[in-house]
């Protein structure tokens, strides 16, 4: 395999150099690999050239000085290579493996060992015995990973600082109290397996929680006890836990955290060994063993943690606020550097050295997108290693972003909008902030009047631009706060047409209402008749409105609004206005009766149409604010009610059922006027079901199936000019079986039935449920007999006190001496469809019908709009025994 250099800097030089220019192995130094003989010579050849080429930089100086002093050693078994033994150099190889494995058998070793009690490890000290050992970072690292039961990682940061301001004497109360910590004090018992991190739990106890409930109900044990110097410091404890809840969870176990710690702290002081340190928690505190073994672990290390030198702590402090160079600049300037911060120092200088090396390949003077994005690239990677690196700023000044093209600035309803091409820059994010000048295009940000806005997209709206002047909209990209140089669009003079024109329509007038800028001069209104070609009449008006009095009702008027504004010198400009077309009319007349019906989910209203105005339905929650006739502005209207909408329907309109009580207006509109007219209220009781209605004699009667929470209903029925009204309860009902009641049956009885429930103190009437009982027509027959006794022949006479049309009437008999009550019961003797006059009975003579004795006769019509009335039965009966 071919030498690659730069493979070979990166996996073999780079290493080694940041593990202390420690030497490399000599297979992997001289990268021998499956090379024997003169091929080993010759790239040993290839690899020293490399490091003389590497050695250019200050980085690699004293690890290629290390290893070109041990070739010098190594020179005869190189040179017995090239006369083609690689027996020596093999063996070489052979035994720097054997003692490299010795070495990481020590190195893990010592790790088990700092590891044998808590199971764990920092990343610092693996660094450590790396450099004890001789082994490289990540090598030491992945053997160390390979050990069981260690684990590689940062101790826990434990508090350093009570969560408690007076956590002396709240200390000093537990212990009075012979309790070890605070969770003996709000349980009042001794728990083991104690769990101090990420969440607070006791063994497998589950629902123990240190919360102001729990420590209420210490509060309440406490007061059953007799008072002394206990209480007291129970108190203090309680009063002191109840401000650590109050700020949640997490003060909680800061709170045991901090206990746990300073237990453990000072046994640390007088040289405790570790094994003891976590039987101590376990045994004596009941910390759980797990928790233990992470306390014992941070609190071990805390110095390390923390960093035991100055130096240490000014270096973290500038490398965490982005101060690289600086912290870079201290470390050359402080000799030595102390074993703490070696690594910090290491990182430091390397940061500064590869943020240098990147901004020398930048080029000034490249002026394309391209190349300019290219450099901004490497200069965004130098600027992340070391922000603070002098040269920086200097450069950035050179790699501004391609200036954005084609800037338009257009007049909108709401402002200017603002639009261009953006910038050819494409690495990283572009922004672009729209600057605007007045009167003057900007060529500087300075020279801007105000700034519009900043944005990712290309297009920003100026909300509230100045009226009546010249404005020039200028947009400049930016990356990274480098701006570009500016685009200016085409001057651009807003003058906004009246604004919020609403006309308004009357009898035999319109007015009309708008707002216009203060910069406008005035306000122009023309006014013509839709349909003619002139150019119309001019209306005096006002900065705000128009009242105008020539129109006549029932024409179409087309109104033109514009705004003049003045120049500098005086001169008119008017705008190109907008056009509104009304047309006036008389005013609407009220509705005057309105009915409803609920029919499948359905409010069906009932109304005459009014001569003027179109019918609209409005409804109210709280009753309707005008009384009846009263005009009300639209604008009124439909700010206190809410219109609902419906569609035509046989006798008026049909809505959808409102969902809650409802008092639904009837209200006629006319152009711009409105005009209350009658109302019903609608509520959303439960609808009586089944509702029946029948007749019989002069008697109707009228059943339902009543809803559980009702008690009471309304009856209500027409009989011609007859018209009544009762409210019949439900025991009245159940008591009867159904309302009866006496009419005229000649003529047609609606019946109208509504619930009633008692709302608010207030009896209050549901949705009707109707039924119509027809008009009957009362018909009386006689039947008698006449002739010789051998010759009996049966006269039928039909008379009625109305005239009826079209009766339709059936003789039947039937054998026996039970009488027939249905036709299907006989057999037909005789049909006929008779018209029957007041004063003109219809007579007719037939058979008398034969038979077995005795026999019944009856006469029988079709249809519910005739009642017959039988004969005295003597004549119904024949050839009785």
């Amino acid at each position: 395999m071919d030498f690659d250099e730069k493979r070979y800097v990166e996996e073999v030089l780079t290493p080694a150099r940041r593990a202390g220019n420690l030497l490399p192995a000599l297979e992997q130094r001289y990268q021998i690999g499956d090379l024997s003989g003169r091929r080993i010579a010759e790239r040993a050849d290839e690899v020293r050239a490399a490091w003389r080429r590497a050695r250019k930089k200050a980085q690699y100086a004293v690890l290629v000085d290390r290893m070109m002093a041990e070739h010098a050693d190594l020179e005869a078994i190189f040179a017995a290579a090239r006369a083609g033994d690689d027996s020596a150099i093999k063996a070489a190889i052979r035994a720097e493996r054997e003692e490299l494995s010795s070495r990481s058998r020590g190195f893990g070793e010592a790790v088990t060992a700092v590891a044998r009690v808590t199971g764990r490890v920092a990343p610092a000290i693996v660094e450590q015995l790396a450099r004890q050992h001789g082994l490289v970072r990540e090598s030491a690292f992945a053997t160390a990973g390979a050990l069981p039961d260690v684990r590689i990682g940062e101790p826990d940061l434990l508090p350093a600082v009570p969560p408690i301001r007076t956590f002396g004497t709240y200390s000093d109360a537990l212990r009075v109290l012979d309790h070890r910590h605070t969770v003996d004090f709000v349980f009042e018992e001794r728990h083991q397996a104690i769990s101090v991190f990420d969440r607070f739990a006791v063994g497998r106890r589950a629902g123990l929680r240190i919360d102001d409930a729990q420590l209420e109900r210490v509060r309440r044990a406490w007061e059953e006890r007799p008072r002394d110097h206990r209480s007291t410091h129970a108190d203090t404890v309680r009063v002191a836990l109840h401000g650590v809840v109050a700020e949640g969870h997490d003060a909680i176990l800061k709170l045991l955290q901090y206990e746990i710690a300073e237990y453990v702290r000072d046994r640390r002081r007088s040289r405790t060994p570790e094994d003891r340190l976590l039987e101590y928690l376990v045994g004596d505190l009941g910390i759980d063993r797990a928790d233990g073994k992470r306390v014992v672990f941070a609190v071990m290390h805390e110095d390390l943690a923390v960093g035991a030198s100055p130096l240490f702590a000014q270096l973290q402090d500038l490398m965490a606020a982005g101060e690289v160079y600086a912290a870079a600049q201290l470390v050359a300037n402080s000799a030595p550097v102390p074993p703490d911060a070696q690594t910090i120092a290491t990182l430091a200088r390397e940061r500064v050295a590869q943020a240098e090396e990147l901004c020398a390949r930048i080029e000034p003077g490249r002026a394309d997108p391209v190349t300019v994005d290219l450099h901004w690239g490497l200069w965004k990677q130098a600027q992340d290693l070391a922000a603070d690196l002098p040269a920086l700023p200097r450069l950035a000044r050179l790699l501004a972003p391609a200036p954005v093209t084609d800037v338009v600035a257009a007049q909108a309803s709401n402002g200017v909008v603002v639009t261009w091409r953006g910038s050819r820059s494409q690495a990283g994010e572009i922004s672009y902030r729209v600057l605007v000048g007045r009167d003057r295009a900007p060529s500087t940000e300075l020279e801007a009047e105000r700034t519009v806005g900043e944005t990712g997209t290309r297009s920003v709206l100026d909300g509230a631009p100045p009226v009546n002047s010249a404005l020039h909209y200028a947009v400049l990209a930016e990356r990274d706060g480098i701006a570009s140089t500016l685009a200016v669009a085409s001057p651009i003079v807003l003058r906004p047409e009246p604004d919020g024109i609403g006309l308004q329509t009357h009898d035999l007038t319109v007015s009309g209402r708008w707002t216009i800028a203060p910069e406008a001069d005035r306000v122009v209104v023309r006014r013509r008749e839709v349909g003619r070609d002139d150019t119309g009449v001019e209306i005096p008006c006002q900065r705000d409105g128009f009242l105008d009095r020539g129109v006549r009702n029932g024409i179409a008027y087309r109104y033109h609004i514009s705004a003049v504004y003045l120049d500098g010198d005086g001169a008119e400009t008017r705008t190109a206005g907008t056009f509104h077309t009304v047309q006036p009319s008389s005013p609407p007349e009220p509705v005057r009766e309105l009915d409803f019906d609920v029919d499948n989910g359905r409010l069906d209203l009932s109304y005459t149409q009014p001569a003027e105005g179109v019918v609209q339905f409005f409804g109210f929650e709280s009753g309707v604010p005008w009384p009846f006739g009263a005009g009300v502005p639209i604008a009124e209207l439909t700010a206190a009610g809410r219109r609902l909408p419906g569609r035509a329907g046989s006798r008026g309109m049909t809505l959808e059922l409102p969902d809650r009580a409802l008092r639904v207006v009837a209200v006629s509109i006319g152009g711009e006027s409105a005009v209350i007219g009658a109302d019903i209220e609608y509520l959303p009781l439960a609808p009586l079901r089944g509702l029946r209605a029948g007749g019989a004699g002069d008697q109707v009667t009228v059943s339902w199936h009543w809803p559980e929470e009702l008690a009471s209903a309304s009856v209500e029925w027409w009989n011609g000019d007859q018209r009544r009204l009762i409210t019949a309860s439900r025991a009245q009902y159940e008591r009867d079986g159904a309302i009866r009641f006496d009419v005229d049956r000649s003529r047609a009885t609606v019946v109208a039935v509504r619930p009633i429930a008692r709302l608010g103190g207030i009896d209050r009437v549901g949705a009707p449920q109707r039924a119509t009982v027809p008009a009957i027509s009362r018909v009386s027959y006689t039947l008698t007999a006449q002739g010789l006794p051998w010759r009996r022949e049966l006269v039928l006479e039909l008379r009625s006190a109305t005239s009826v049309s079209g009766v339709r009437f059936i003789l039947g008999q039937r054998a026996g001496t039970v009488m027939p009550v249905l036709v299907e019961q006989c057999a037909r003797v005789l049909e006929l469809v008779v018209d029957i006059a007041p004063d003109a009975p219809v007579r007719r003579v037939l058979s008398l019908p034969a038979g077995p004795k005795p026999f019944w006769l009856r006469g029988f019509v079709e249809g519910d709009a005739v009642e017959l009335a039988d004969p005295p039965v003597d004549q119904l009966r024949r050839g009785r025994r």
